[in-house]
């Protein structure tokens, strides 16, 4: 991925990584450390406010980790009612 622009503090990154790993905690516990690994290299502020979305939305880790394997989605690709579960 492209660097940051320069008017985005890295601070600011810091600070939505730190905000999406604590929203994964909450909802489905202490992530694995590859995927807490994988935040930490995010660049791109538009990217984490999705993910951010996405931990808060999606029904289980593997519906937010599918999100994290496709950042640049359009929407969500979520199913509501879990039936896409086994």
């Amino acid at each position: 991925m492209a660097e940051i622009a320069p008017e985005y503090p890295e601070a600011l990154l810091e600070a939505d990584r730190a905000d999406l790993l604590a929203v994964l905690c909450l909802r489905f516990g202490e992530p694995p450390r590859e995927v807490a690994s994988r935040i930490g290299s995010i660049r791109h502020p538009d990217v984490l406010a999705r993910l951010i979305l996405a931990a808060a939305n999606a029904p289980t880790l593997a519906a937010f980790l599918d999100e994290l394997d496709h950042p640049l989605r359009f929407r969500l690709e979520i199913d509501p009612f879990g039936e896409d579960e086994p």
